[in-house]
């Protein structure tokens, strides 16, 4: 559990800017992610950080840059300029348990974490249900101009399941019948993406 290159922080202000994180094969199990496998209780900046050419796998809350943020109330800091380019992140073994997968973030809790531009493209997405290019379970949150373009997005049939309600081109929310969600779509640019069951 708790896996990236920062692997738990926690109760601290964190500032990541300016960084490439490419070529990296990201392995666990709950709360993984490049950058940083599960953030709790602080304030997290992230400014022009890119994932490229990656591999994240995970079980549950796992993300092309973050696998899980924790908190309370709004992030002091939104995401900005975060980009996930020609990655996969996907589950170990098709279970339902392999839940909130995301391009940036697999799963925030008790936090809304906004995000303000960046790119995701050419990335291929798989986990149970609950499956985004950008946020892959979130409560509230913001997102805006941010480029999402050539993704494949697919949930497993595991014990004949998974819907198409719990993939989206963009985010997904704990609560699954909000259709709400679909407001997201728009101030974000999206084109060549695939939403598929497997």
């Amino acid at each position: 559990d708790d896996v990236g290159f920062f692997g738990w922080v926690t109760g601290c202000s964190m500032e990541i800017r300016n960084v490439t994180f490419s070529g990296a094969d990201v392995k666990g199990r709950f709360s993984v992610g490049t950058v940083i496998g599960c953030f709790a209780n602080g304030s997290l900046t992230l400014e022009n950080v890119t994932v490229q050419d990656s591999t994240v796998t995970g079980k549950k809350w796992f993300g092309g840059g973050l696998g899980c943020v924790e908190g309370s109330g709004r992030a002091d800091a939104p995401a900005k300029n975060v980009s996930v380019k020609d990655c996969t992140v996907t589950e170990y073994g098709a279970s339902d348990l392999a839940i909130r997968a995301g391009g940036l973030v697999g799963y925030t809790f008790n936090i809304a974490y906004d995000i303000q531009g960046g790119t995701v493209s050419g990335n291929t997405f798989t986990a149970y249900h609950s499956v985004a290019c950008v946020l892959g379970s979130v409560q509230v949150s913001s997102i805006s101009s941010v480029s999402v373009t050539g993704m494949t997005i697919s949930g497993n049939k595991v014990q004949g399941h998974a819907s198409l309600d719990y993939l989206h081109e963009v985010l997904n929310t704990d609560d699954w019948n909000y259709t709400e969600r679909d407001a997201f779509k728009e101030g974000n640019t999206r084109s060549g993406n695939v939403v598929e069951l497997i």
